[in-house]
Parts: structure tokens; sequence; C-alpha cells
């Protein structure tokens, strides 16, 4: 029996620090990064695609609290 290739997607995050807000872009009126902006993404990804992995490496929080 033939085995069948799987094609899956993996997107990773890591070294947040707590930075989970979106910055104003200097000289701009543009929101760049935070946490709206990787959902929005990875919601994105999730429907372009199957078998989406995403894993996060860690230091989410450190120097937020």
């Amino acid at each position: 029996m033939k085995k069948k290739k799987q094609k899956f997607t993996i997107l990773h995050s890591n070294d947040m620090h707590g930075d989970f807000f979106s910055e104003v872009k200097e000289g701009s009126s543009h929101l760049i990064g935070g946490l709206g902006f990787l959902s929005g993404y990875l919601n994105k990804v999730r429907q372009e695609e199957e078998n989406v992995i995403y894993v996060i490496a860690g230091d989410m929080v450190q120097g937020s609290l």
C-alpha cells in the first residue's frame, strides 16, 4: 500500500515578551504588530491552507508583569 504524502504548514512565534499591542509606524498612521495582527494572520493562513500547526516557543509574557 502506497502512503499518501501529507502537506502541512508550520507557523511559530517566540520572544514576544508581553509586547501584545499594535504600534503606529513612525511617519504613518498604519498600525504594525500586536496580537490582533497575529491572530488575523493565523486565521487567514488557516482558511487558505489545510493542516496548519501553530507553536509558541516561549517568552510570551516575560517583562510584562
